[in-house]
């Protein structure tokens, strides 16, 4: 969904800092101004703040959010205005707030319906012996495609800078439209003495709203001169500085406010919208189940699909089971609704003259998924049901007040529940998205028919660490040369959760597009879309250029990639592969070779190894991580398994292997490790693994305890002790 934010708004790396419209329409400046900075401003000389926030960085003694949407003579006005009061404390304030960076307007996408825009801004420094500075913005550089910049001469500690931006719009023959929406925490970088949340708005708007985790609740308040206007106000004060943690959603812990703003022209035609709105409420803070049931028969329309190719490719391959068949199904749609669209409009940008959109609805949102694979379901008489939900970043489903917030998936019902999710270039068959995992979801009923006929409550499952596990197998050996350098070769496979996210990385375009052609043995894309004679010489040219320049790209990555995961230096990244994609099946399965030398080090005639750092980079902690009050929040459970097999070199002794046993387990996770030495290799084996994607603030020492063992494993050390000639006498009698 679209997620815009106040804090968003208010970001001082992009302040708008003109005043200039499109259509030469003059602005009422000492209006704009008035708004802004209203006269009896009672922060205007508000410069204390109290002892307890000395230490901070910098405190915002008041912010003010505006947004208006309005009616005016058959046009649409929306203003987006932000005021801020701040004082800086430190140095890292001063130089955040040394630079105000802004855009030129022309660089902005605009819409063909638009009347006017214009930006306004000004600024006020305010000094700690009361002097008032106004910042000349005509000074701005110009730095061109990168916007302008003033400068913020001479600040120091206890400086106040009064800022504000004003953002105008208007538009012409709107029709009903819905709004982007904003979801936003109350809480900034800084701690907020005082702040205002006004939304104003006429009789046409309808406003979905809803305050969460304790945010104040909204009061409205009718216009004295105009009935018909409305504004909704929430006014906060005392709010701390957000802490950035590590595994943590702001909208799940911390006050949050959620708003849409919707313009009906005919109030008839509620309908039409993807939001729930009521043409007799002005104001919506609750939704209903039937208005999630209401809203799905109005945005998805489900029809028999017949796809006389998808029928010959099920057909060819005789699947022998109902799974196999939705298995085929699915992945030939992949392809030609999603997967193929990259590989035209690759094509189409080269100016091939390939159409683009040729093979039926491509598939880019949810609903349009659920229209498709349901038609399909639905055509081949296979029962199912549609899940609505939230993410879990947004909450859980009762808190649901915007349409843009449900996401949408299907459940066929078998034996054993197939899920099937939108399509993405890494989405697999039966693999429930990890953001609606153990989320209670709305069960919508399909009737034969393909109409929508009811709904209820059901909990979506949730995959465990074994499911979304990674198994890294390591084989060390060492330089006959040079001893302290050292060849590592890697074998690593992913399952689940873990797989999605390393392929989402790591796999290319073109990875996707070939391996789909092979497995749905495709003709060449210039035969698929009778392509003239005279532009297959040249594709074939660009085909190659691409592959060339994407091995390049990949190998690169990898390397990069690889490289982020270690706490050594990479000294030659000498191969990558990839063996299995894994989006035909259960595993993304990959190798690589590389040499390193800092991970041994020579000490005399012995050598001592960073044996623990085979396993990856871990999570150190530190003091300001252990005490937690908000829960943890992380993508899913998952696991990581490092097999290592390291040579022991002829002529050496190892020396500090008991210490590489290791084992902590609770119910939030666990950290085991066990090491042997056979055949002059020592093998290790270390699992670290996450029980559950979220965990509550009061188990968050049980997660340090894991958490921290794995650390200290990634520190330890062994000695290769070099044997003398007598001690190796000894040792072969």
């Amino acid at each position: 969904m679209h997620n815009p934010t106040f804090q968003k708004h208010s970001l001082l790396c992009l302040i708008f800092l003109i005043s200039i419209n499109l259509h030469g329409n003059d602005i009422d400046l000492a209006n704009i101004r008035s708004k802004m900075w209203p006269a009896n401003d009672p922060y205007e000389n508000l410069v204390d703040i109290p002892d307890s926030l000395s230490q901070e960085s910098a405190v915002i003694i008041f912010q003010n959010y505006i947004n208006e949407y309005r009616e005016l003579e058959n046009k649409l006005v929306i203003v987006n205005a932000t005021r801020r009061r701040i004082k800086l404390l430190d140095r890292n304030s001063i130089n955040s707030y040394s630079e105000f960076n802004f855009e030129e307007l022309y660089g902005r996408n605009h819409k063909s319906d638009k009347l006017s825009d214009f930006f306004v801004s000004e600024i006020k420094l305010i000094k700690p012996n009361g002097n008032i500075i106004d910042i000349d913005l005509s000074q701005a550089v110009d730095y061109g495609e990168a916007g302008k910049k003033i400068a913020i001469p001479n600040l120091e500690t206890g400086d106040i800078l009064d800022f504000y931006y004003y953002e105008h719009e208007v538009f012409t023959n709107p029709g009903n439209m819905t709004f982007p929406p904003i979801v936003a925490t109350l809480n900034h970088e800084y701690p907020i003495l005082y702040q205002d949340i006004n939304l104003t708005t006429d009789k046409n708007f309808h406003v979905n709203l809803k305050t969460i985790n304790g945010a104040p609740e909204v009061k409205s308040y009718s216009h004295p001169d105009d009935q018909t206007t409305t504004t909704y106000t929430i006014r906060d004060a005392n709010r701390m500085a957000e802490e950035y943690l590590q595994w943590f959603y702001p909208h799940c812990e911390l006050p949050t406010i959620k708003f849409q703003v919707s313009y009906l022209q005919d109030q008839s035609a509620a309908k039409e919208l993807k939001a729930f709105v009521n043409s007799n409420i002005r104001l919506k803070q609750q939704v209903s189940s039937e208005e999630v049931l209401s809203l799905v028969n109005n945005t998805i329309r489900i029809e028999p699909l017949n796809d006389e190719r998808l029928t010959d490719y099920i057909y060819s391959n005789d699947p022998n089971s109902t799974v196999e068949h939705l298995k085929l199904a699915y992945n030939f749609l992949r392809f030609y609704r999603f997967v193929d669209l990259y590989e035209r409009f690759m094509y189409s940008e080269a100016g091939l003259g390939i159409d683009v959109w040729s093979y039926g609805n491509t598939i880019l949102t949810d609903e349009n998924f659920i229209e498709v694979m349901g038609g399909y379901l639905l055509e081949e008489n296979i029962p199912f049901e549609i899940l609505a939900t939230i993410p879990r970043q947004y909450g859980p489903l009762d808190e649901l007040i915007l349409a843009d917030e449900l996401t949408y998936m299907i459940k066929v019902n078998l034996d054993h529940p197939v899920y099937l999710s939108r399509f993405t270039t890494n989405t697999s068959f039966n693999a429930i998205p990890f953001d609606v995992e153990g989320q209670e979801a709305y069960c919508i009923v399909v009737s034969e028919r393909g109409q929508f006929i009811s709904l209820k409550k059901q909990l979506i499952p949730e995959s465990n660490s074994n499911n979304n596990k990674s198994t890294t197998r390591s084989r060390v050996s060492w330089n006959s040369e040079a001893i302290d350098e050292i060849s590592i070769e890697r074998n690593v496979e992913l399952y689940g959760k873990n797989m999605d996210f390393d392929r989402e990385e790591l796999l290319s375009i073109y990875n996707i597009i070939l391996e789909e052609e092979q497995r749905l043995d495709l003709e060449p894309f210039p035969d698929r879309f009778d392509m003239k004679e005279s532009d297959i010489a040249t594709f074939n040219e660009l085909l190659l250029d691409d592959l060339i320049q994407t091995k390049l790209e990949q190998t690169e990555l990898f390397k990069i990639t690889t490289s982020s995961e270690y706490d050594f230096d990479l000294h030659n990244y000498k191969h990558f592969g990839i063996l299995n994609t894994g989006r035909w099946d259960d595993e993304f399965k990959f190798e690589d070779q590389f040499t390193t030398k800092g991970l041994a080090k020579k000490s005399g005639s012995n050598v001592i190894l960073n044996v623990g750092q085979l396993i990856g980079k871990q999570m150190s902690i530190n003091a300001c991580q252990v005490e937690r009050n908000d829960n943890v929040h992380m993508a899913f459970a998952r696991s990581f398994e490092d097999e290592i097999t390291i040579d022991i070199p002829d002529g050496y002794q190892v020396i500090g292997i008991d210490q590489l046993n290791t084992g902590i387990e609770n119910i939030t996770g666990g950290f085991i490790s066990k090491a042997k030495l056979k055949d002059k290799k020592l093998h290790i084996l270390a699992r670290k693994f996450y029980s559950k994607n979220t965990v509550s603030a009061k188990n968050w020492p049980l997660m340090l305890e894991f958490l921290d063992a794995a650390y200290q494993f990634s520190q330890e050390k062994i000695l290769l002790r070099k044997i003398k000639s007598t001690e190796s006498r000894e040792l072969k009698q």
